[in-house]
């Protein structure tokens, strides 16, 4: 009797075994609405050890298993990518056209990655940000371009490596989808990589979980950070800065709970203000931001609260000899304006608060829009919380008291803030 055919994951494994990997402390196994994840085969102990990847199996450019680093090289030097993931997008696109690929168990075990390359700018289906709507589009365009600029050039340079029909819009978004949400970074002779590692890529997201993972000279190893009963799905954190909006733009998902969660306020000044001119020279004068990012507690950084205050400004009280910033009356009033936005932005939407979270609890809500929903009440506990906190500084404000400041940290590069309110500011304040 034939024996029937290794599925993808026991092919997989197969080959991650044959290669040196080990995996002392789990076993890989379907999940339920996760696909694969790695589960504990025994008690976990901090420390322990729980799988381990030599390097000879990470997919590189530099790999001595790959013939497609001038490839990639080639389309460096003629500024062919739009990003830094799609050098390793082409590496597994052409890998994966090559049937005798030694990366070729890796490759099959890959399925349709989920990150969205479209999404509706109204009706049910919508995410209710236009931020989120232009940056999917954004996504969607350039890795169309850069499958055009590629798939014109690379054939005709390297006929005997690239094969003419190897770039067509799903296959290059195949490959950008997975070079995005299962690649690691890691140092190589001095300079930071993304590699893929098959094996440490079977982990799954937790947002209460501390990485433990780590390159080192034999391999890829993953220790436990905490204990973990046998049976239970071994997770690790896709990245402790991302945002909601990072988790939908490259992962298709929306986690919570989500501390790093922002939205973007922006002051407009009012074109037809009498001191328009003199305002938006004496911002940069001063060293004042017209944006900043905001949480739920409303706290603003200093540069924009004084950006507020100084936009808000009658012509009189702008042109006073002196300003005080610190003048309560001038702050609580540009920080109401600020809540008063907030409030315009959040009537304005088609659906509360309340109205999404109810859908997420139902049983009714499509497979395919729970992370839109998920990122509509994600950003409307951003607004809300705002909106409550800002008024709590008002009124601390008007009773004589300091508010805290928020020093605005730097955000970390590449991350997302949910939506942005406009903030319509100018010759509006004047107080007595």
């Amino acid at each position: 009797m034939t024996a029937p055919p290794a599925t993808p994951l026991a092919a997989l494994l197969d080959w991650l075994d044959a290669h040196g990997a080990v995996l002392p402390g789990c076993r890989a196994a379907p999940v339920p609405g996760m696909g694969v994840g790695l589960i504990a085969s025994h008690d976990l102990a901090v420390g322990d050890v729980i799988l381990s990847i030599p390097p000879a199996l990470w997919m590189t450019r530099k790999s001595k298993h790959t013939r497609f680093g001038p490839v990639i090289a080639f389309a460096e030097a003629e500024q062919l990518f739009s990003h830094t993931m799609s050098r390793l997008a082409l590496l597994l696109l052409l890998e994966r056209a090559m049937p005798d690929s030694f990366f070729a168990p890796y490759l099959a075990s890959l399925d349709t990655p989920s990150m969205p390359f479209d999404v509706a700018p109204d009706g049910p289906a919508s995410p209710q940000s236009a931020d989120l709507v232009a940056w999917v589009q954004e996504q969607a365009r350039t890795t169309v371009e850069e499958c055009l600029r590629l798939g014109a050039m690379l054939p005709a340079k390297f006929p005997d490596l690239v094969p003419p029909d190897a770039f067509h819009l799903e296959s290059w978004r195949w490959a950008y989808g997975h070079a995005v949400q299962r690649s690691f970074s890691v140092d190589i002779d001095e300079e930071e990589v993304w590699v893929m590692v098959p094996g440490m890529d079977l982990c799954n997201h937790s947002s209460t979980v501390r990485n433990g993972y780590y390159a080192e000279e034999h391999g890829w190893q993953l220790e436990a950070t905490r204990a973990w009963r046998k049976g239970e799905q071994i997770h690790i954190h896709y990245g402790p800065e991302k945002t909601s909006a990072d988790f939908f733009l490259y992962y298709g998902f929306v986690p919570e709970p989500n501390p790093n969660d922002r939205v973007t306020l922006e002051l407009v000044l009012d074109s037809s203000d009498p001191c328009h001119a003199e305002k938006t020279a004496a911002l940069d004068v001063l060293g004042l931001s017209s944006s900043c990012r905001v949480g739920p507690d409303g706290v603003l950084p200093p540069a924009f609260r004084n950006a507020a205050v100084l936009w808000s400004l009658d012509a009189s009280a702008f042109r006073a000899d002196r300003l005080d910033f610190s003048d309560p009356r001038y702050e609580a009033a540009a920080l109401e304006r600020v809540a008063g936005a907030i409030d315009a932005h959040i009537d304005a939407l088609p659906t509360t608060l309340a109205d999404d979270e109810e859908a997420l609890a139902g049983s009714e809500l499509a497979y395919d829009l729970w992370p839109i929903v998920a990122y509509r009440v994600a950003f409307k506990r951003v607004l809300e919380g705002a909106r409550v906190g800002l008024r709590q500084h008002v009124g601390r404000l008007r009773a004589g008291h300091a508010v805290p400041n928020d020093p605005q940290p730097g955000e970390a590069e590449g991350t997302h803030a949910l939506v942005t309110v406009k903030v319509p500011v100018g010759g509006v304040t004047s107080v007595t």
